[in-house]
């Protein structure tokens, strides 16, 4: 990623204002992060006959759908890479946000429970 970002593309690209108004019209193309958890939660349960019928993993169908749109979404612009790197960084963020509050919801409860 630094790499990239010392790169003459990315600075080119990061130098022209249109791009910016290109990124900001995907940025609200994208859910809102209770959207995104809400349809994370509808999509964490694999379909069964899609599982039975794969050889691939079930942790595999839990990012699918999130990745496909995020796809759709980079297919449309102009800027197919910049567009998909910067989707999946927002997706890679919103994960690590939610981890980090399963896990400080997990030290309040061990917390809680040894005061109790």
């Amino acid at each position: 990623m630094h790499e990239h970002l010392k790169c003459s593309d990315h600075q080119q690209f990061a130098s022209n204002p249109e791009n910016f108004r290109l990124l900001d019209s995907v940025i609200e193309k994208l859910p809102t992060f209770s959207e995104f958890l809400a349809q994370r939660s509808n999509q964490l349960s694999p379909r069964p006959n899609d599982v039975e019928s794969s050889s691939m993993p079930s942790s595999v169908y839990r990012v699918i759908s999130p990745l496909a749109k995020a796809d759709e979404i980079a297919k449309s612009s102009t800027c197919k890479l910049k567009v998909t790197l910067f989707i999946i960084t927002y997706f890679t963020f919103t994960i690590e946000f939610v981890l980090i509050i399963l896990a400080q919801s997990l030290i309040m409860l061990a917390l809680a429970a040894g005061l109790s």
